[in-house]
């Protein structure tokens, strides 16, 4: 081999050499063998990339602008009839678009006042909510307005031992109206109970012609029975047929007028306001009563004289109340008040606290009951028992009812 081969042999060796170099060995030179760029994740036994992080950075849409002002804002339940304190309220910001017309900017101005009505947590404090003072009540209205529930009329109606669940009733509780509903058959154009008077008129020729004679009145109704009658044969043999033909009748009642009951629950869900009257000043919320001061301790003797001299005062029964007051919806109290006009009987029947279900009932008649219970009609028989008249216990019970039952007029 010739010394120019070897030259030129060895020149691409270097040439190899030196590209090697730039593709291997510079890059790594030109890294910082410690310090991670903030594009670079490296972990132990990774070699760190040169990987750019892609962030997504939110836009945040802008919130249409609204005018807001203070408010008086309770923060706490209030009930009725206390005093308002100051850690009771704060001032909320509240949009101008929906402000209550009657509302407080200050809470000075509510503070110290009374509550009207149950006002709840974040509910805005109104004028109508809050008046300075009890007896300031008269020239808002009565203290009764101030607790019907909104939506609600109230409505009040008799009551009695029976109708009342035993004067079980209170305010606050809960009741379903059941009506009694008493029809009778009327007539249609004269609108008055059936059966009507009938006259008789009879015909018959006078001299002056033709007489109508009008008989005396009689309650019944026409009608027809078939009733065999004598007729003489067609060739008047002397012989007599009897044949059935329908004889013009009248017929009139026997007995008293029975009327015919269905009972169904008419109005459910009722607030009892009141049980009896409301008092007379319309004032329900009243300031306690100052404290009785306990009197000093007398000596052993003076108290045994006291209590010799002393005389059993009788206490006073307050009477059963005779009138119970409802709260119920706007057409529920045109309801009640028709149904009063006409005397319908009530009974209120009372619901279990907390409960607010409207079951759904039927309407209960005498033939309802009888299928119900699978009561059959008793066979005919010619025999019968007799209520013992003259037995003492049915005396004595007979007598007790007598004392306790008032009938009304129009049943009797």
């Amino acid at each position: 081999m010739s010394g120019r081969t070897r030259v030129l042999i060895l020149l691409a060796l270097l040439i190899v050499g030196a590209a090697v170099a730039a593709v291997f060995i510079l890059p790594g030179l030109q890294r910082s063998p410690s310090a991670p760029t903030n594009n670079q994740t490296v972990t132990e036994g990774q070699r760190p990339t040169n990987t750019p992080a892609v962030t997504n950075t939110p836009v945040a849409t802008p919130l249409p602008t609204q005018e807001l002002t203070q408010i008086v804002v309770a923060v706490q339940n209030i009930t009725r009839g206390t005093v308002i304190p100051p850690a009771a309220l704060e001032l909320r910001p509240w949009p101008i678009e929906a402000l209550p017309f009657n509302h407080f900017k200050n809470i000075e101005d509510v503070v110290g006042g009374i509550a009207r009505t149950d006002i709840y947590v974040e509910q805005p404090i109104l004028t109508s909510l809050v008046v300075r003072s009890l007896q300031d009540l008269a020239s808002v209205g009565s203290d009764v307005a101030a607790i019907i529930p909104p939506g609600r009329r109230l409505v009040s109606l008799p009551l009695d031992r029976f109708t009342s669940n035993a004067y079980a009733l209170q305010p606050g509780d809960y009741v379903d109206v059941i009506t009694a509903f008493i029809f009778a058959d009327v007539d249609e154009e004269f609108q008055t109970y059936l059966p009507n008077n009938i006259n008789l008129i009879n015909t018959g020729i006078s001299e002056e012609g033709l007489a109508l004679n009008i008989g005396g009145n009689v309650s019944g109704r026409f009608d027809t029975r078939r009733i065999p009658f004598p007729s003489f044969d067609a060739q008047f043999t002397g012989s007599i047929q009897t044949v059935n033909i329908d004889w013009p009748v009248i017929i009139t009642p026997n007995g008293d007028r029975i009327y015919r009951f269905v009972t169904h629950i008419t109005v459910q869900d009722a607030l009892v306001m009141g049980v009896g009257e409301f008092p007379a000043d319309g004032i329900l919320f009243r300031p306690l009563a100052t404290p009785t001061p306990v009197p000093t301790a007398a000596p052993a003797g003076a108290q045994t004289q006291q209590r010799t001299q002393a005389e059993p005062t009788a206490t006073t029964v307050p009477p059963r109340p005779d009138i119970i007051t409802l709260a119920v919806s706007p057409q529920e109290a045109v309801i009640l008040n028709h149904m009063l006009g006409l005397l319908v009987p009530m009974t209120f029947s009372l619901r279990s606290a907390g409960d607010r279900s409207r079951p759904e009932t039927v309407p209960v008649s005498t033939q309802y009951i009888l299928d119900l219970y699978g009561v059959a009609p008793p066979p005919r028989t010619n025999v019968n028992l007799v209520v013992a008249t003259d037995s003492i216990r049915l005396m004595a019970l007979s007598l007790k009812l007598a004392e306790t039952i008032t009938v009304p007029e129009g049943f009797k």
